[in-house]
């Protein structure tokens, strides 16, 4: 099976929802069967093979094809998966001005009932986990706390860690 030529990612509330519609309405892009497949940051386990199946198995014609999962910017193993499964893969990032990404962000996440804190109060609580070197990302087994984040996300569940 072919090998995805093109991933976007970027932080949440950048655009990549936008540029991934825009970029699929073109012919010759295939896009994943379904947007943010989380395959490099929570999925890898299930092996690049099913990957490419449950998403790509659909590509035919098309000269590029591409997944968009905006988190891979963020989660740190990330990026040497890619790199050793597609190595000759573009990477297009998107960011945004970092304080009206991060208030869109807590909005949505506030708004659904996910994140009890006011804006500033989650920004210190954040910040506060960061400098003790307790921010999930950063913990030994990044990966098991970045898989209980993503199902905390599905089940919308409250996605703070405040310890």
């Amino acid at each position: 099976m072919r090998k995805p030529t093109f991933f976007i990612l970027g932080a949440p509330k950048c655009g990549t929802t936008a540029l991934a519609q825009f970029i699929s309405s073109h012919p010759d892009v295939y896009l994943s069967a379904r947007k943010e497949p989380h395959f490099f940051d929570a999925n890898h386990r299930d092996g690049m093979h099913r990957y490419l199946g449950d998403h790509f198995a659909n590509w035919t014609h098309e000269t590029a094809a591409g997944e968009a999962t905006p988190s891979y910017l963020a989660v740190p193993y990330v990026a040497a998966r890619i790199r050793k499964e597609t190595p000759d893969a573009k990477l297009l990032v998107l960011l945004r001005d970092p304080v009206s990404r991060a208030f869109s962000s807590w909005w949505m996440f506030h708004a659904r009932g996910m994140e009890p804190l006011s804006f500033g109060a989650a920004i210190a609580a954040e910040e506060a986990q960061i400098q003790d070197g307790r921010h999930p990302l950063d913990l030994p087994d990044a990966e098991a706390s970045w898989i209980e984040h993503m199902r905390k996300l599905r089940a919308g569940d409250p996605i703070a860690v405040r310890t």
